[in-house]
């Protein structure tokens, strides 16, 4: 299924979680009998062959993880358990109950034995999904051209297809609805968005910015105000493109570096943003209402066991955050 097909639905989930409630999804938690669990349980498969493969050998290496905690567990005491069992501990998720741990092979089951532990997953690399545009538009006469003619067309007529129209005319525009766009980043300057955007940041290792593009399209297909003229070669003049949701409000987090990729930990580093808002509180009207991510994972298919898919399960149950994600490109 391409990425065009995958975002339809993706939009039109938002506009259907703007117009009605923001009830939360109960899924099940991984906060469970932490202390009851066999050390080698606690290890996701990847993990778990890992030190498997190192003991076998004799050669030990390191491991990126992420380590989430029993329910009612003292991050900030587990974290010291840790480092002293010579772990790293690189990032702390407090909202989520869960931190970015750096060890080795050697120091993976002695961590899985502390009872604070539930789970440990690696950190694996995640990718976006492919950009809708290829290279800049230029400018035609005061209004931007659109080269790009089936991408063009696609997204100029997104929200009418979607029915998008039909839910502004009874009032419904998604005004006030706070979502989080966890992507490449944003153009924050761009007329479409300047306005949307109320809240920024990057988790990568890079300042907030969108080299690719990817981001900003993502965002602009959820609330973009419409305010660019574009003209396009299959459409007679000039159109405006806007976002399926025209009056939400924007969050856009850069958890993916300038070549498309990141870390689970950078997108973590987001869901927890997104859930707590600047302020770090969560429910003071600073936070996300609905996630939105685009993103792609190197393991297909995906049981849902992986450490972003666990953090928005907390986000769901714990939150009321709905959560919209694409499905990849290949059905």
């Amino acid at each position: 299924m391409s990425m065009r097909v995958l975002s339809r639905f993706a939009c039109v989930i938002v506009v259907f979680a703007l117009a009605f409630s923001m009830a939360a999804v109960a899924v099940s938690s991984t906060a469970s009998s932490a202390s009851d669990k066999d050390p080698m349980d606690k290890l996701g498969s990847e993990v778990r062959g890992l030190v498997e493969k190192a003991k076998a050998s004799g050669v030990k290496s390191d491991l990126r993880a992420i380590v989430f905690l029993g329910e009612g567990s003292d991050l900030a005491q587990a974290g010291s358990e840790m480092s002293r069992r010579g772990a790293t501990v690189s990032t702390a998720f407090s909202g989520l109950g869960a931190m970015a741990v750096e060890m080795d092979t050697s120091e993976a089951l002695g961590i899985a034995s502390m009872s604070a532990v539930s789970t440990i997953l690696l950190d694996e690399r995640e990718y976006y999904l492919p950009a809708m545009t290829d290279g800049a538009p230029a400018t035609a006469g005061g209004a931007t051209e659109v080269t790009e003619a089936s991408t063009a067309v696609w997204w100029a007529s997104t929200a009418g297809v979607m029915g998008a129209e039909d839910v502004w005319d009874l009032g419904i525009i998604g005004d006030g609805v706070r979502v989080a766009v966890l992507d490449t980043g944003c153009d924050i300057t761009q007329n479409d968005l300047k306005d949307a955007v109320f809240s920024y940041k990057s988790f990568t290792s890079e300042e907030f910015h969108d080299v690719d593009g990817h981001g900003t399209a993502t965002a602009g297909l959820v609330a973009s105000r419409g305010v660019n003229d574009y003209v396009i070669p299959e459409f007679d003049g000039v159109v405006k493109m806007k976002g399926m949701a025209p009056g939400a409000k924007l969050m856009t987090g850069k958890v993916l570096d300038d070549t498309g990729y990141g870390w689970d930990s950078w997108i973590i580093g987001g869901i927890e943003w997104a859930v707590s808002g600047d302020d770090g509180i969560p429910g003071t009207g600073d936070e996300a209402q609905i996630i939105s991510m685009s993103l792609g994972g190197m393991e297909i298919p995906n049981d849902g066991d992986d450490p972003t898919s666990l953090a928005l399960d907390i986000a769901s149950e714990e939150y009321g955050v709905i959560c919209v994600l694409s499905a990849g490109n290949e059905g």
